[in-house]
């Protein structure tokens, strides 16, 4: 870690943004430990003394542990955590905490009476490396975050394990994993990757997720039978439900008017004739379609039968938030409620 272009970086981007000049009166060497105090910055609109801590990155992770350290100030200092980024949700911790933060981005938290400043919002930016336009949000891409995401225990297996996971070729891991790291997303540290700023890839994934949706859509389809799924052999057809149903058995309160269903390679005729189906391609003169067939994008889960029958809570939160249905969308809310909350 660079500590004088780190927080240089920082006190550049606030003063951009607010006109405060911060200057460093000392910087001791990195001495190994992450505690260890490496600059002494004042304000020239304040008479406050700050020792920084210095960071390459700040997980929501350890955030107590990480909120206890800074607030164990000196007599006569408070201390600024200074990182490469500061994600929303440890910034929010940070300000709950009342503990003051900057980072290279612009993101900002100075309680110094009488001055105040808080700056929310910013993203890191970024820049290819090898001048490639971005791949990360295609459908490799998509799919590989999905596995990542949806398995805590896949970010530092072996690629041959991420790829089979994602279903995907292991060519594309290594550019994905990349990219994360370029996007901090995801941080390296000896060797070992750690989540950085889970919470902004999944809500990035569900907002690109409908570019993966339409290439992975089989067809719409009606029936007259009732709940036929409850008796349905998905197995058979290397299926899982999704959409409603799953979000039901989530516990959470809707009813069921169409049923979402992810079904495994070459499986769709088989399954539209065996639930004798009916093709709805004119949705304005034909049956309202309540069977929607996609494929099963993704591979195998490793070491979790959680999700055998029921899309990943992520999946069902994505194919209900993609309507403009006021109902949907809705459930999908709850569903992040339930299960997508850090």
């Amino acid at each position: 870690m660079n500590e004088r272009k780190l927080t240089a970086s920082a006190l550049n981007q606030l003063a951009i943004n607010t006109g405060l000049v911060g200057n460093v009166k000392e910087h001791k060497a990195f001495q190994g430990k992450q505690s260890e105090n490496n600059a002494l910055i004042m304000f020239e609109q304040s008479e406050a003394k700050l020792i920084a801590e210095l960071r390459n990155w700040a997980s929501d992770s350890e955030s107590r542990t990480l909120i206890r350290q800074l607030q164990r100030s000196g007599e006569d200092h408070e201390k600024v955590l200074i990182c490469d980024y500061i994600n929303e949700e440890l910034g929010r911790r940070l300000r709950e905490a009342k503990v003051n933060y900057l980072d290279k981005a612009g993101n900002a938290f100075l309680e110094l009476p009488p001055l105040y400043v808080s700056i929310q919002g910013k993203e890191p930016a970024h820049k290819s490396a090898t001048g490639r336009s971005r791949r990360l949000f295609t459908e490799p891409g998509l799919k590989v975050i999905f596995a990542l995401l949806t398995n805590p225990d896949l970010l530092n297996a072996n690629y041959r394990q991420i790829a089979n996971s994602a279903n995907v070729t292991m060519g594309a891991i290594g550019w994905v994993l990349n990219e994360l790291k370029e996007e901090a997303y995801i941080v390296e540290n000896q060797r070992v990757l750690r989540w950085m700023d889970r919470p902004r890839l999944l809500k990035k994934w569900v907002e690109e997720f409908p570019t993966l949706r339409k290439k992975v859509e089989l067809g719409k389809y009606f029936t007259q039978e009732g709940r036929w799924w409850e008796s349905l052999a998905l197995s058979k057809y290397d299926a899982v439900l999704g959409g409603e149903v799953a979000a039901y058995s989530y516990c959470v309160d809707c009813s069921i008017d169409s049923v979402t269903i992810y079904v495994g390679k070459n499986k769709q005729a088989s399954l539209v004739r065996d639930l004798q189906l009916v093709a709805v391609e004119d949705m304005v003169s034909g049956p309202k379609p309540n069977v929607e067939i996609l494929s099963r994008f993704w591979g195998c889960v490793q070491n979790d039968t959680s999700f055998s029958n029921l899309t990943h809570p992520l999946l069902t939160h994505a194919d209900l938030i993609d309507t403009w249905d006021p109902k949907s969308r809705a459930i999908a809310s709850r569903i992040a409620e339930l299960y997508l909350q850090e």
